[in-house]
């Protein structure tokens, strides 16, 4: 499936996948499943996908109880990638949701917060 390529591809930073995707848009249900298939499949993860259209961007985020221990928490990336989206939002560590009206920065919005987790990831590593 779409799921194993995305984490057969994750990055990996201190023991935590990292998979961030824009995708093709999808019911946020959809999407919520697809984000508990990742975490299950992947074990420690920061996983987000984005997607949009119609002036309007999404983005949901889940992160595994050992990336939160590490200070990754869901609702810091999805706000981090909001603003880049022209939007807002929020959630739990595990599971956070946001949205936006620029769909055209979902590219930027999943760098900058990748960008965070690897920052917030690399701090924890001893040894790099």
């Amino acid at each position: 499936s779409q799921v194993d390529g995305w984490v057969a591809e994750a990055e990996e930073v201190g023991g935590v996948k990292l998979i961030f995707v824009q995708v093709d848009p999808v019911p946020v249900e959809q999407a919520r499943g697809a984000l508990d298939q990742i975490r299950q499949k992947a074990g420690e993860c920061v996983a987000m996908l984005g997607f949009g259209g119609e002036g309007k961007a999404t983005l949901l985020c889940a992160v595994s109880d050992g990336a939160i221990a590490k200070g990754v928490k869901a609702g810091d990336m999805v706000r981090i990638a909001a603003k880049k989206v022209g939007g807002g939002g929020g959630g739990r560590p595990q599971m956070a949701q946001a949205g936006g009206k620029q769909p055209e920065k979902l590219p930027e919005a999943l760098a900058a917060a990748k960008a965070a987790a690897m920052e917030t990831l690399g701090a924890c590593t001893s040894d790099g």
